[in-house]
């Protein structure tokens, strides 16, 4: 039997004032043939809280049992007991076929903090931005299967666009894939701009592998770095052995926040009204880690649990080196990025605290500085991993520059292809160059055994005693008052004694603004700045989110040093 074939024909629907305010999806199968009680389609996560990581929202229509038919008319589907499934009563014959439509969101409607809000298909700038998972169910399809994407802007004003993760519309796209990718991929539509903005033109973004698309006027600093991911692409592509991919970044107004989220082949970057005072190099630590994220994945282990360490930490190693490696930044960009990842690393109250440690945060708030420690942990834990594997290929005498790259083009290479790659193989890799058991423990270090991670006097014969990692004391990272006092509105648990507290902080000011959290943690003297009303008056508090106690803290000195 032939593998099936998907078709998705995509229709955006205007206003009177020429505003995107809905999608109507079609979707049809061609060589699907099921079986009474076979799962037809899924929405969301199975077994996944709104609290985890890997959670994303998602639309299920209203109507849903009835919006399939196949060659014999009207499908009957019913919901499976457990899980999120939907079944068929009988055997399906021919194409199988389902229509609805989707309402946008508004960006003020959500909790654009929570996991996975980045997919919700949202309104911006009169147009449309979002994800497949939000508005696509997943059908169990398996892999190598054609896909086509189509969009109808008939309904949208004059100049309108349409992109997605795999090409500009609104003619047929077709490519390559399996059960995830259209969950995976990006979908844009309505007054789009782009780093090439004639679609017309036989070289336009229709055609080139890699692209940033935005809506409106962005801020002036973004000029810089619109075209970084077309520039850096070539030498991204060729790193990970994807010569033959393509690259598209999405940028989306956001109310609060500067930070990526990738997707396959893709990124959606949001911005917030403070992300005009962003320096050049800020920006292209977001757009390089999302970008390096498209690639820097490994499966997720039989058990479900996800390997989001491999991924963060090696999108923020390659965010240190490949800029500059590649020309795009100078020397100064890598030994400023190296040392904000470290700093934001060993100042965090949670540096000590392994990713499986489940005791409860104390009352002071610790959840400011959770999810970020992993992150760096692992960010650390994949420089050592390079610099120890540098340094048993020249122990060998072998010609190897940076054999750790080469063992991820390997790994990377062998899942594009459809090969599952999980941890062993990543330990594997790993295990040729340092030995099994020195892989095991490392890798067990950075999980479980508090502290070890930390560790990093081991690296100076790599870096060069001169201008490696050396030790310096800095404060730690102190916000003074409880993380869910910005999801409340309400300030509580100010620590009495605190910056925060000395600048005028008080339990029960109602927040009326304040700046990013997560941007003094990798500049080190960046205030914090919140404005509170009290008692009908507005007051300004602003203060170093640090507290007295100093930490050592690595970090690469200035010097004439260029990585390699």
């Amino acid at each position: 039997m032939a593998s099936p074939t998907v078709h998705l024909h995509l229709t955006p629907e205007a206003d009177e004032i020429g505003e995107i305010v809905s999608l109507t999806i079609r979707i049809e199968f061609n060589s699907l043939s099921l079986q009474p009680g076979n799962i037809l389609c899924t929405f969301g996560r199975q077994g996944v809280t709104k609290e985890e990581s890997c959670w994303y929202p998602c639309h299920t229509p209203h109507n849903i049992l009835t919006v399939f038919s196949d060659g014999d008319g009207p499908l009957t589907i019913y919901e499976s007991d457990i899980g999120h499934g939907y079944l068929v009563e009988r055997q399906t014959l021919g194409d199988v076929v389902a229509e609805w439509k989707v309402p946008l969101l508004e960006t003020s409607d959500v909790r654009e903090d929570r996991p996975g809000s980045v997919c919700q298909l949202f309104r911006d700038h009169g147009g449309m931005i979002g994800a497949g998972k939000y508005f696509v169910p997943r059908f169990n399809l398996g892999n190598g299967i054609l896909i086509a994407i189509e969009w109808d802007l008939s309904n949208c004003p004059r100049g309108s666009r349409a992109v997605t993760s795999f090409g500009e519309g609104p003619e047929r796209i077709e490519f390559t894939g399996n059960s995830d990718t259209l969950l995976e991929c990006v979908f844009m539509a309505g007054q789009v701009r782009s780093d090439n903005q004639d679609p017309t033109s036989s070289t336009s973004a229709t055609h080139k592998p890699c692209g940033t698309y935005w809506f409106g006027d962005l801020p002036s600093n973004f000029d810089a770095v619109t075209d970084y991911a077309s520039k850096i692409f070539p030498r991204m592509a060729e790193h990970f052995s994807d010569q033959s991919g393509s690259y598209r970044a999405f940028l989306r107004r956001t109310s609060k926040g500067l930070r990526g989220t990738a997707f396959q082949s893709s990124s959606i970057i949001e911005y917030d009204e403070e992300a005009k005072e962003e320096f050049d190099w800020d920006l292209v630590r977001v757009l390089n880690c999302s970008m390096a994220s498209a690639w820097a994945r490994l499966d997720p282990e039989d058990d479900g649990t996800t390997n989001e360490w491999f991924t963060d930490g090696l999108s923020m190693l390659y965010t240190v080196y490949l800029p500059f490696r590649f020309g795009q930044r100078g020397p100064d960009y890598f030994r400023a990025t190296v040392n904000a990842f470290l700093s934001a690393f060993y100042t965090n109250p949670l540096v000590a605290r392994p990713p499986t440690d489940s005791r409860p945060f104390d009352t002071r708030g610790l959840s400011w500085y959770a999810s970020s420690a992993q992150v760096f942990r692992a960010f650390v834990y994949m420089l050592k991993m390079d610099s120890f594997t540098r340094r048993a290929a020249v122990g060998r005498g072998s010609d190897l520059l940076r054999p750790m790259d080469e063992l991820i083009r390997d790994l990377l290479s062998r899942r594009r292809k459809g090969e599952k790659i999980q941890k062993e193989h990543w330990l594997k890799g790993l295990a040729y160059w340092l030995g099994e058991d020195e892989a095991d423990r490392n890798f067990r270090e950075m999980l479980d055994e508090r502290g070890k991670v930390n560790e990093l006097d081991d690296m100076l014969s790599s870096f060069g005693a001169k201008f490696g990692p050396q030790p310096v004391e800095q404060e730690f990272l102190d916000f003074g008052f409880d993380r869910t006092s910005l999801d409340t509105g309400t300030v509580t648990g100010v620590d009495q004694g605190s910056r925060a507290w000395e600048a005028g902080l008080r339990d029960g000011d109602q927040i009326l603004w304040y700046s990013r959290p997560e941007a003094c943690e990798t500049e080190f003297e960046k205030r914090m700045r919140l404005k509170v009303e009290r008692q009908r008056e507005n007051i300004n508090v602003e203060y170093w989110p640090r507290s007295r106690e100093k930490v050592v803290c690595w970090q690469v000195l200035e010097g004439k040093y260029e990585p390699k």
